[in-house]
């Protein structure tokens, strides 16, 4: 599955080659490569990022969809990648307040707390007293910051 920036790179070749079909195959396929490439270095990063680390046990407050008037769609706040770590790494959920528990490899917790992400995120088990409880325990007691934007 192409990542955005390999989804933008090839909507970008596109725009620049218009109708031109004189090399076009030649810049398909140089694209290809580089996307590959990205795609092949972030995996290497991943996995040097959380080789010998601890899993992470991250608490995520899922955005609602925007629903605008003015749109034919929803807008999700959420990427692909966000949602399939998700959908892959969730341990407990709580579809009420929308959080959910996700045990995850050192690599990605890091991502998911970074300032900009689109999730309100913490680290569920910041508290070494926090070893000792289940994470639907531990996420049931978060209460994530009501969103002010």
């Amino acid at each position: 599955m192409p990542t955005d920036a390999a989804l933008d790179a090839q909507e970008e070749l596109h725009r620049a080659l218009g109708r031109r079909r004189n090399g076009r195959a030649a810049a398909e396929a140089c694209l290809n490569r580089l996307t590959e490439s990205w795609t092949r270095q972030s995996r290497d990063r991943a996995v040097e990022e959380s080789a010998h680390r601890p899993w992470r046990l991250i608490a995520v407050q899922i955005p609602p969809r925007s629903d605008s008037v003015y749109d034919v769609e929803a807008r999700d706040p959420l990427t692909p990648w966000h949602l399939a770590v998700i959908a892959v790494y969730q341990t407990a959920v709580d579809w009420d307040r929308a959080t959910a528990a996700l045990w995850v490899p050192h690599g990605i917790a890091t991502q998911l707390l970074t300032p900009a992400t689109p999730m309100t995120t913490i680290d569920l088990l910041a508290d070494p007293t926090d070893w000792a409880a289940p994470a639907a325990t531990l996420l049931a007691t978060w209460n994530p910051a009501p969103d002010t934007a």
